[in-house]
């Protein structure tokens, strides 16, 4: 019973938990952007983190190609392996990591030039 469970929910709760962490790791990211480039400069409220997972999930939504090259054929990818899921995780993470390092810069250029 326990297999037949496993066979069948292991690769959708992969899915799930992927879409739940995605789903935070961008929101904190949008929640940090609005921080630096909204707050300073228009007479606006802080963002609250569920506020920001709500609109990064309807931009995702609406541009339904926002997905990477992984992750469009992640239906491909095994998700018993685990080394698969981590990288998926992984590549996530750093990309997220990577935009959020890019923001800051462009953050700290407006701090220098606008203000």
């Amino acid at each position: 019973m326990v297999k037949i469970f496993r066979e069948f929910f292991g690769p959708r709760l992969n899915g799930i938990l992927g879409f739940l962490l995605r789903s935070v790791v961008h929101g904190i990211v949008l929640n940090i952007f609005w921080g630096w480039f909204i707050i300073p400069y228009f007479p606006l409220p802080k963002l609250p983190l569920p506020v920001a997972m709500g609109i990064y999930l309807m931009i995702a939504f609406v541009k339904r190609d926002y997905r990477s090259d992984l992750m469009k054929h992640s239906e491909m990818i095994d998700y018993d392996n685990e080394e698969a899921v981590k990288r998926l995780y992984g590549i996530m993470m750093m990309r997220a990591l990577s935009a959020l390092t890019a923001g800051w810069l462009i953050h700290l250029l407006c701090l220098k030039f606008i203000r």
